[in-house]
């Protein structure tokens, strides 16, 4: 994408430059650049590394782990995880301008997990399975924590609780199930 948009700022810079369109057309050169490349951005194709279990989509990482222990580190970029463990302890995530989806509704804990969350300037989407009891022990700093979990369903298990704790600055954090 980077080499295509200074091609075209190039080339519009040596038409104008050296005056190779009449002078009637001149003004028209500029937006029409502008729509191709925005064409051009519209209609690639999406394309998808496979390395692994992890996948780039749209410039997120998005990965599938079986691991018991969960660590995150998203340092202005975003990612994915999919946890398939049947015995999730937790883990940490740290996020500085950027964000995590972490999705736990195929994942099982015996008794309790832990997450410890670090999240400065952005956001982190958990998901969670409709029985597991969430707590939070949070401290925020111009950031917000919601629970947008519905409460239909089947029946919580106390014997299932993930505690998310941590520091939460100029971010949020949301809870969900589906």
């Amino acid at each position: 994408m980077g080499p295509i948009f200074i091609t075209l700022l190039g080339t519009t810079w040596l038409i104008k430059k050296y005056e190779l369109l009449p002078p009637d057309m001149n003004y028209l050169f500029m937006p029409i650049t502008i729509i191709i490349l925005g064409l051009f951005i519209l209609l690639r194709p999406k394309k998808a590394i496979d390395m692994g279990h992890k996948h780039k989509m749209g410039g997120a990482w998005k990965e599938s782990d079986t691991k018991d222990r969960l660590e995150v580190d998203s340092m202005f970029c975003g990612s994915k995880k999919h946890i398939l463990s049947k015995d999730f302890k937790g883990g940490e995530i740290n996020i500085i301008f950027g964000g995590t989806e972490l999705n736990l509704s195929q994942a099982d804990i015996s008794k309790e997990a832990t997450i410890d969350v670090s999240i400065m300037f952005g956001g982190l989407k958990i998901v969670v399975p409709n029985n597991w009891e969430v707590k939070t022990q949070m401290t925020t700093i111009a950031a917000g924590i919601e629970d947008k979990r519905g409460r239909g369903g089947l029946e919580v298990i106390p014997d299932k609780t993930l505690i998310i704790k941590g520091t939460v600055l100029f971010g949020g954090v949301d809870i969900q199930n589906y």
